[in-house]
Parts: C-alpha cells; sequence; structure tokens
C-alpha cells in the first residue's frame, strides 16, 4: 500500500512553493492557523473498524485528536469514487499536523494525503512576488 503526504500539489511552481512555505513554517505561535487539507482511502482493516464502529466515531475520535494537539476540525467528509474521505483542519504549524499524517499513516487503516491549503488573500500576495530578471533555463 502506497502512502502519499502531499506538501504542495505536483503541478504548483517552485515560487509558490516557496511563499506558502513562509505559512507553514513559521513556527505555530498560536496567532496564525494554517489550513490543511486531509483526504484518502480505507483499507480493509480500516473498513471492518468503520462498519464497526460507524461514521460519528471516527469524526469523534478526529475532533478529540485534533483538538488535543492545538488543532481545529473544520470540515469532516466521507466521499464517492476516487477518495473515501476529506476533512479540512486548521493547525498553527506544520509539525504537528505531519506528525498526526506520519502517525496515522503507520496504523495501516488508510492511506492518505495531506495538503497544505492557500487563502485567496495568500495567493493576491503570492502574485505581487516578482523574480526580476530570472531566466529559464535554455532561454
Amino acid at each position: 500500500e502506497r502512502v502519499t503526504i502531499s506538501f504542495m500539489p505536483r503541478y504548483n511552481h517552485g515560487i509558490i512553493r516557496y511563499i506558502a512555505s513562509k505559512t507553514l513554517y513559521s513556527g505555530g505561535d498560536g496567532t496564525h492557523m494554517s489550513k490543511f487539507m486531509y483526504s484518502g482511502n480505507y483499507t480493509r482493516r480500516g473498513v471492518k473498524g468503520l462498519l464497526k464502529d460507524g461514521g460519528s466515531a471516527r469524526k469523534e475520535e478526529t475532533v478529540r485528536l485534533v483538538e488535543s494537539l492545538g488543532g481545529k476540525l473544520e470540515a469532516y467528509y466521507w466521499c464517492y469514487g476516487a477518495t473515501d474521505f476529506m476533512m479540512i483542519v486548521d493547525f498553527p504549524d506544520h509539525t504537528t499536523v505531519t506528525g498526526i499524517a506520519l502517525n496515522i499513516a503507520a496504523s495501516g487503516s488508510f492511506t492518505g494525503n495531506l495538503t497544505p491549503l492557500i487563502s485567496v488573500e495568500e495567493m493576491d500576495e503570492m502574485v505581487k512576488v516578482s523574480i526580476g530578471d530570472w531566466q529559464a533555463p535554455g532561454k
């Protein structure tokens, strides 16, 4: 089984990764909460647990875990199709949310993807960045 922890979508340009990293790696002083989407798919073992415990129990456990580590659950959904579930969480730092994703992945109950989210206001700041007289390779 493959586990992916995606800090930035593969199609983002390097400059977006650099600017976004200023927010993600800002240190977690508690004044700024970054948003992350965590989505994934259940393994056979995870489906057995879901059938046993139910969907509400999984959400309650998620709320308990997220809040115990200084985060906040904004949204939690079950999905049809290529993804079984997705949630939006707020955390003051990337280290904690990544640690959660790593520990959850080690459980073997599901595979997941962690993606930092960029607000409209953050994107407005990102598009103002000038890269000066930079030249692309081969130009």
